[in-house]
């Protein structure tokens, strides 16, 4: 079912979307996988309106409006895995929400807001052209029918990269990248 606010929402973000560059990827999360490559399927894309708070002196108490973007994925382990289980041989879990801007706020953002904006749009766009297949389209309509998709059991299936390299204080934040859409691969 479509939320008219939602899509509303997503349609301002088509903007930042499209002129995203679709990254690859060169907090605490139940069952993410370890770093490295993993095969999954894309069983949700969950979309949801929320504020973006930057911390930078003049930015409103209230945040700036957003989308949350999370996908959710099953894991298909294998028995290399670091982390195999032969009871748990799939593994469902959720990666990492994005929550996206559009372009009117970015531009009003500091250069490092501005950039992080546009690293969360690439990796949400990597992660739909991914599962999608294809490249292009608009934010709104990719979501679309990518949830299409899982609802009519076309379950996309992909390789992702999950990234758990700490940053410079050390603290690891995991976040998935789509690397290959696997949907169409010979068996």
């Amino acid at each position: 079912m479509s939320d008219p606010q939602i899509d509303a929402a997503l349609q301002q973000m088509d903007s930042a979307y499209e002129s995203a560059v679709a990254s690859k990827g060169a907090g605490a999360m139940v069952d993410f996988p370890p770093h490295g490559e993993h095969d999954v399927a894309v069983v949700g894309v969950n979309v949801r309106t929320t504020s973006y708070k930057p911390k930078f002196d003049g930015a409103p108490k209230e945040g700036f409006p957003a989308i949350a973007v999370q996908f959710e994925y099953i894991r298909f382990c294998k028995e290399d895995d670091s982390d195999w289980d032969p009871e748990r041989p799939q593994i469902q879990f959720s990666g990492k929400t994005a929550i996206l801007a559009d372009e009117n706020t970015i531009s009003k953002l500091p250069d490092n807001y501005e950039q992080q904006q546009k690293i969360a749009h690439g990796r949400i766009k990597g992660l739909l052209e991914c599962a999608l297949g294809r490249e292009g389209g608009k934010l709104s309509s990719n979501i679309k029918e990518l949830q299409a998709a899982i609802a009519s059991e076309q379950t996309p299936t992909m390789v992702i990269f999950c990234d758990q390299s700490p940053n410079s204080a050390g603290k690891v934040y995991p976040e998935e990248y789509g690397r290959e859409n696997t949907s169409n691969a010979e068996a």
